[in-house]
């Protein structure tokens, strides 16, 4: 796979992503980072931990899923989430 490539990708998607990465077990980035024009909100050494944290979730998920599943498609329950409070509770603040 072409990571870098991969993170190009996802940077097209939307103009807002300000980050993209691959990272190694150590949480150092290896493919990607911050967009091209912008300064990173993170210093490279909160970046690393913030990157361990997210693959320690990631682990935890992963040896959990035995017992509580597999993943949802997430986003198609925000988006039915989304309409169900558009069309049944804001009827009073519009």
């Amino acid at each position: 796979m072409n990571y870098n490539s991969l993170c190009n990708d996802i940077f097209a998607l939307d103009k807002d992503i300000r980050f993209t990465g691959v990272c190694d077990c150590t949480g150092k980035i290896k493919y990607g980072g911050t967009r091209e024009g912008l300064i990173s909100l993170l210093s490279p050494d909160e970046e690393q931990k913030s990157n361990l944290l997210a693959l320690e979730r990631w682990r935890l998920y992963h040896r959990l899923e035995g017992k509580t599943g597999r993943s949802s498609d997430h986003g198609k329950i925000i988006e039915r989430i989304i309409k169900l409070v558009l069309s049944q509770y804001t009827k009073d603040f519009l």
